[in-house]
């Protein structure tokens, strides 16, 4: 499927403007599992996946840390938007769309600074998907199986249910999001990875509803919506099935990170199979 298709035209935007912290004062994405800092493997994938430019969005407060971090890293060749309010993933993503606009890029895949576990590969796949049916919107997702020991990991996931025949024809769901439990068996965990049309993504960012947390800080705007906007639009949409629940784990806590420090050291060949679900 790659072949014919130029990968090049989509790039990748690693949003790493979170504000989350495992040490006091330090953002996260520093941190290092086995000697390597989480932020700089995810950019390290990213690159090595082949495809356009690779776009950081930072914000004020750890912006500075980030930079080093990747400098020191000897990744040099990035390039940077600026995320100055605390307004959420898609916010962070909008952020880059004035980069992507200079560089000439009208596609894009957006990943999230905190999930080590990505790989080169898998971003390949869901550009070529989103190049192959030439769609508004291409995500992944797993189904989610309760009996899997790592979803005691995804407190807090956002996740999906279909109705009606349960295809691409029937509308998404968004059921879940920051309710502080873990997603119910059967349903439709989002793995963060997100490839957009760039025209569509400015049209659609303005439907999105932000959304508290409830840790005090002013809504929103998240990813997930998206899907439902996409759906409720006619939008083409393009849904890859995720086989591998290791890669929708971020660092948010302690436990995390010592799971999946674990997880590099006995299992470093991550499962490279996925199905695709067309419009």
């Amino acid at each position: 499927m790659e072949a014919k298709l130029d990968l090049s035209k989509v790039a990748v935007v690693v949003l790493a403007a979170g504000y989350g912290q495992l040490r006091k004062g330090v953002t996260k994405l520093v941190e290092k599992l086995n000697e390597k800092e989480i932020l700089c493997r995810v950019v390290s994938q990213a690159k090595q996946a082949g495809l356009g430019p690779v776009v950081v969005v930072a914000n004020g407060m750890f912006g500075q840390e980030v930079k080093q971090a990747l400098v020191k890293a000897e990744h040099i060749d990035l390039h940077f938007a600026h995320q100055k309010k605390r307004r959420g993933p898609a916010n962070a993503a909008f952020r880059a769309l004035p980069v992507l606009n200079q560089l000439g890029i009208k596609k894009f895949l957006v990943v999230f600074g905190d999930m080590p576990l990505l790989d080169a590969g898998r971003m390949r796949e869901m550009a070529a998907a989103h190049l192959q049916y030439n769609s508004d919107l291409t995500f992944s997702s797993w189904k989610c199986d309760v009996s899997n020991p790592l979803v005691r990991h995804m407190v807090n996931f956002a996740y999906f249910v279909r109705s009606g025949d349960c295809g691409l024809s029937s509308t998404p769901v968004v059921v879940s999001l920051y309710t502080g439990n873990m997603p119910p068996q059967g349903s439709e965990v989002f793995s963060s990875m997100y490839c957009l049309d760039a025209q569509w993504f400015t049209k659609a960012y303005r439907r999105i509803i932000p959304r508290p947390k409830g840790d005090g800080f002013p809504p929103e705007y998240h990813l997930p919506p998206l899907v439902e906007i996409a759906v409720a639009s006619s939008a083409k949409v393009v849904n890859i099935s995720e086989c591998d629940p290791k890669r929708l784990l971020g660092v948010n806590t302690f436990a995390d990170h010592e799971l999946i420090e674990t997880l590099l050291n006995t299992q470093p060949a991550l499962v490279q199979a996925a199905t695709l679900e067309g419009p």
